[in-house]
């Protein structure tokens, strides 16, 4: 069995009965997809079955109403245990968890995880890193109680990110920002040394990618999609540093790109492109603004 999609209620009777067969595990299980159908669920129980998926690579939670079980996930660094339960993940999705409001430890997870894929959370305000990180894809969407992504601290975690991806957050206005106490300087560098695309489409609030002063380094940029974010004037408030000259996409098009060194002239010259696509033709079937945006968890 490679995947297997099961009820939260029904984990703490699989896991009974794994423990019956003389403490049997899955070990063939690759996914699993967790779906809450109710607000009762104990939101503990499946701990006890991740301890019996030593293989497992994809995890999936839809639905959930509890965050308890998301604690257990997102281990802290004191819990040097929980290294030991989903150590070999590499794909977490969660999509519908209506009580979920931060992200820590993810860091801690798995040094095997590679995507983390977060939609549909109306509650999530922010995501913390407070060690190296090994992600290389980052997905959100939909998390509408989001100001900013992260801060500039968690920001440096991100030391193997190659994809970034927001959609769809109403109230973002920065993907990166500073901390309250501690403003960085414009002598101070954040940088991204893998990320190699940025895809930031129908953030109707955004207003930049970064808001402090200090210098944004992206060596391996390659591709900015910069798609209906009508708000966003500048790329950064500081410098920011590429090594070569960027695609810059203004829509889902792949006829309608520039090319641009100068990031922080980015926006202005993608809202000039839409302007100028709209003048010649006003017809709505003739502009593509967003994708359609379409979330598998």
């Amino acid at each position: 069995m490679e995947i297997l999609i099961l009820n939260w209620r029904h984990t703490e009777a699989l896991s009974s009965w794994l423990t019956k067969l003389n403490n049997e595990n899955l070990e063939s299980l690759n996914e699993l997809v967790l779906v809450v159908d109710d607000g009762k669920s104990n939101c503990n129980v499946a701990v006890k079955l991740f301890e019996k998926t030593p293989k497992l690579e994809t995890l999936k939670v839809i639905g959930l109403y509890c965050d308890e079980i998301l604690k257990n996930i997102f281990p802290s660094h004191d819990k040097a245990t929980n290294k030991e339960i989903l150590g070999n993940l590499k794909e977490l999705y969660l999509f519908n968890l209506d009580e979920l409001k931060s992200m820590s430890g993810v860091e801690y997870l798995s040094n095997q995880l590679r995507l983390l894929r977060v939609s549909y959370c109306p509650k999530l305000t922010t995501i913390v890193l407070q060690s190296p990180s090994f992600l290389k894809e980052l997905h959100i969407g939909a998390c509408d109680a989001m100001l900013r992504l992260f801060i500039s601290s968690t920001a440096k975690m991100l030391i193997h990110l190659e994809e970034l991806q927001v959609e769809k957050c109403r109230s973002l206005k920065e993907i990166v920002g500073e901390e309250q106490q501690s403003a960085m300087t414009e002598d101070e560098v954040i940088e991204f040394e893998q990320l190699e695309r940025i895809i930031l489409r129908s953030l109707e609030s955004l207003e930049c990618f970064y808001s402090g002063n200090a210098t944004l380094k992206l060596p391996s940029l390659i591709q900015l999609d910069i798609v209906d974010c009508s708000k966003m004037k500048v790329f950064s408030h500081g410098n920011v540093g590429v090594s070569r000259s960027i695609q810059v996409s203004y829509n889902d098009s792949s006829d309608d790109f520039v090319f641009l060194r100068d990031l922080n002239n980015a926006a202005l010259v993608v809202l000039q492109s839409l302007s100028q696509v709209i003048n010649k033709d006003p017809s709505p079937n003739k502009i593509l603004l967003c994708a359609t945006f379409k979330y598998f968890p």
